[in-house]
């Protein structure tokens, strides 16, 4: 039998038990997720909303898609709104849910910021990393630039799992480095890689249900009144293809439920998984390891 403590999540080694404990744990503390995110919703959707209306009415089209250039500025800022979720989230977690301190958005601390900045270097970092490498085995041999593409990306996602302790210390106050978090998440990065999946399966397939049905009812609806390019996002003027006036009001509410409830659902399920992993690497140290690599 699964012991989970109401207030203070209890890390678990096996990606089995960690996973029903996740879920269990968010299901528990709903109350919390919301009383985090809802300060933060309106500043997401306005973000969002406001990279639709600008795609709309700004942005060029592209000749190859016949599609507008997708504006994406506020939509990299609504992240940022995210990020204050997912560092709250790891403070419920490793503080538990009656002593975290919520982060505010407009009054980040350092280590906050370090957070974020950290988080931004090291996605720069991997597409550079992706970048470089792919332009170099496509100078070399488009061949090898189909071998090359798996091997990074299974690289960048071993590394991401090494480097991934950072981050729940970073955002309960801990000054770990880069390094100690490499060493302290070593064996731990199939358990990194699996249990999530294995923690939101049953929030990945009602997502996936929603997309499908909703799209299916926006098809049908439009296929009754003939207006399916219009739901799709576009209307055909001559032999041009531009975005529908109203485009922007439907693309944001047929989305809302996955940028409003089912991504946020899906990161707090991961940093759950993440601050699981940190606390027992923690709380059960190698007998090989240093002292200095738990500070």
């Amino acid at each position: 039998i699964i012991h989970l403590s109401i207030l203070h999540y209890q890390p678990t080694p096996d990606f089995r038990d960690t996973g029903r404990n996740v879920r269990q744990y968010v299901n528990q503390h709903m109350d919390i997720f919301w009383d985090i995110f809802k300060p933060l919703m309106p500043y997401i959707a306005i973000c969002i909303f406001l990279d639709l209306v600008i795609t709309e009415h700004f942005m060029g089209i592209d000749p190859e898609t016949g599609e507008p250039y997708n504006f994406v500025l506020f939509s990299i800022i609504a992240n940022y709104f995210l990020a204050c979720l997912i560092i709250s989230w790891h403070r419920v977690i490793i503080h538990g849910p009656d002593s975290y301190t919520p982060m505010n958005p407009f009054k980040p601390s350092r280590g906050e910021i370090g957070f974020i900045a950290m988080a931004i270097g090291l996605t720069i970092a991997a597409i550079a990393a992706g970048g470089l490498v792919g332009a170099i085995s496509a100078l070399i041999s488009p061949a090898l630039l189909g071998l090359a593409i798996p091997v990074l990306v299974i690289f960048i996602i071993f590394i991401a799992c090494r480097l991934s302790f950072y981050f729940p210390a970073k955002a309960t106050g801990n000054d770990m480095t880069l390094k100690q978090a490499f060493a302290l998440s070593e064996g731990y990065v199939l358990r990194l890689i699996f249990t999530p999946i294995f923690a939101a399966w049953k929030v990945m397939l009602l997502m996936l249900a929603y997309l499908l049905i909703g799209f299916a009812v926006l098809v049908i609806l439009s296929m009754a009144n003939g207006s399916l390019p219009f739901i799709l996002g576009m209307t055909t003027e001559g032999s041009l293809i531009e975005f529908g006036e109203a485009t922007a009001i439907v693309q944001f509410l047929f989305t809302a439920p996955i940028n409003l409830y089912f991504s946020p659902l899906l990161a707090i399920i991961g940093v759950t998984v993440l601050s699981n992993f940190y606390q027992y690497a923690l709380q059960n140290p190698r007998k090989d390891d240093n002292d200095e690599h738990y500070i």
